[in-house]
């Protein structure tokens, strides 16, 4: 929204230039708007153009950088997306990076940095789709540093939305082992342990498998 009406914001402004320009020259009317219409199409245009661009090299750069993460780099995945987030404007922008980068922290074990990122998010609006990643990374980052009592709650707040997104068949696995931490918090163990049996069946991020085993000698 904000960049449309900075596109809105340059047209009123080349407006204003374009009307001193015709009385200055005296130009018709109708040769003056003709003329502005198409300088007004090409600007519009220009701008559009502008923004495609941007968002595909935004992109590509954020998808190298995932793939990092993907292959087990998370310290160089950290640097490649503080790069980014150095150039990057807007709040909604930069909330969205630290999220991402948050992911980073946790596969590190570094669940204090973290939350410290993730933190300062909760009263920013998020689409849903970044809302759910926001919610897991800090829910299951709570749990590691054992502050369950706010893991919980902030499970309870938005439990509708972990079910949501499960019947829709996205971020299953990690729903699915949040849902491990909480049956253990509540000591529904026999619980635990069937969603654990039940995820080991399906899970194909190494990561998830890793903290699986973890929780398997927990409870074993």
């Amino acid at each position: 929204m904000k960049r449309i009406m900075k596109i809105v914001g340059i047209g009123f402004v080349l407006g204003i230039l374009m009307l001193i320009i015709q009385k200055t020259l005296s130009i018709p009317d109708d040769i003056f708007l003709k003329r502005y219409s198409i300088v007004g199409i090409f600007v519009i245009l220009g701008a559009v153009l502008f923004n495609l661009l941007y968002n595909i090299s935004y992109n590509k750069k954020l998808q190298k950088a995932i793939e990092l993460l993907k292959e087990g780099k998370p310290t160089a995945y950290i640097e490649q997306m503080n790069k980014i987030k150095e150039k990057a404007k807007g709040k909604t922008l930069r909330s969205v990076l630290d999220i991402n980068l948050s992911a980073g922290y946790y596969d590190l074990k570094e669940y204090d940095k973290a939350i410290a990122l993730l933190e300062p998010l909760a009263e920013v609006k998020l689409r849903d789709e970044i809302r759910i990643v926001w919610l897991l990374n800090l829910c299951l980052s709570y749990f590691y540093v054992q502050q369950n009592d706010k893991a919980m709650a902030l499970y309870v707040q938005s439990k509708n939305t972990c079910e949501k997104f499960k019947r829709m068949g996205k971020y299953t696995e990690n729903i699915m082992l949040l849902e491990i931490f909480v049956a253990l918090e509540k000591n529904e163990v026999a619980l635990a342990s069937e969603l654990v049996e039940r995820l080991e069946k399906q899970v194909t991020d190494e990561s998830i498998k890793e903290e699986l085993l973890e929780i398997r000698r927990k409870i074993q």
